[in-house]
């Protein structure tokens, strides 16, 4: 099963909220009868998707009290910025997210671009009067709580294990809830392209694949990436094996393209053109594409000229 159309329930404990493009899950801990704060929001989302996430926790009838807990599987501008929104709604909320995003989220160098990203994603959309007003306006991100390799957060009787994942950014983690066998990729184990995978190696393709393996070896029913939605049951074994070759495939072109066109620009163009062939039309625009092949072919060359 593939759960695309959000609010969806995608397994007993979890609903996959925010839109299409953007996915929050709601992780429902403890049972109906506890009062206390045992869900939690997994995924920072896009500028937009904080409003309907709380539109449709309403429409779900579920209790915003009892969310206690925010993680932020890593610090992209359509992974946190949700996050600022909520916070600011959601006084309550603790945020949760690795050191390094933790670092990250407070630059001011990256405020401004977050900002940016969000200001361009606005106007896409032809809402950028919003980009000024309280709660869309980012103004960066404290985080209360930093997670390691190996941590644990207990969301009432559910538990999810925190796993380091860098090589889409330095800062990705995935978290992996067993009782479900429910397992949180974010963009760490690519992005849905329809029957394919995108490869989204940015930061390091060699720690992005070893990422991959790792995540390849847990028993998992269910696979959530923050774009285009959950996979679930032999679907999300199907995905992580798509996303295996597709990395395998993707840095065979990447190498192959760079030997015979070591000009990273042109090389990165000839890449995008190749890539955009495949991809549907609702899938991301073209110039975030571009973005994350200029940094896999930045990476290649690198790796080049080290051997050389």
């Amino acid at each position: 099963m593939v759960v695309q159309n959000p609010p969806a329930r995608v397994t007993e404990r979890i609903f996959q909220l925010g839109e299409k493009q953007s996915c929050i899950y709601l992780l429902q801990g403890g049972g109906e009868a506890s009062k206390e704060p045992d869900c939690a929001l997994l995924g920072g989302g896009m500028v937009t998707t904080g409003p309907e996430v709380i539109r449709q926790i309403r429409e779900l009838g579920a209790d915003p009290q009892r969310i206690g807990k925010l993680l932020i599987l890593h610090s992209h501008f359509d992974h946190c910025s949700a996050a600022f929104y909520l916070r600011q709604q959601w006084p309550w909320l603790e945020i949760l997210a690795s050191e390094r995003s933790g670092v990250l989220l407070q630059k001011p160098k990256v405020i401004e671009a977050i900002q940016s990203m969000n200001e361009v994603l606005l106007q896409r959309q032809g809402r950028q009067e919003l980009a000024r007003e309280p709660g869309f306006c980012f103004q960066g991100l404290q985080v209360d709580r930093s997670l390691r390799d190996g941590d644990r957060v207990d969301c009432g009787d559910l538990s999810l294990q925190v796993l380091q994942a860098p090589g889409h950014s330095s800062c990705s983690i995935v978290l992996f809830e067993p009782w479900q066998q429910a397992l949180f990729s974010s963009d760490s184990a690519g992005i849905p392209m329809g029957e394919e995978v995108f490869t989204a190696a940015n930061s390091d393709f060699d720690r992005y694949q070893e990422s991959l393996l790792r995540m390849a070896q847990l028993e998992v029913s269910a696979v959530l990436p923050e774009h285009f939605g959950a996979r679930v049951g032999p679907e999300a074994r199907a995905f992580l094996e798509a996303s295996l070759y597709s990395a395998h495939r993707t840095r065979r072109l990447l190498e192959e393209t760079y030997r015979e066109n070591p000009d990273v620009d042109s090389c990165s163009k000839e890449v995008v053109d190749q890539l955009m062939q495949r991809m549907p039309e609702d899938f991301l625009p073209g110039e975030v594409i571009s973005m994350v092949v200029g940094q896999m072919v930045n990476y290649i060359a690198r790796r080049h000229q080290e051997e050389a």
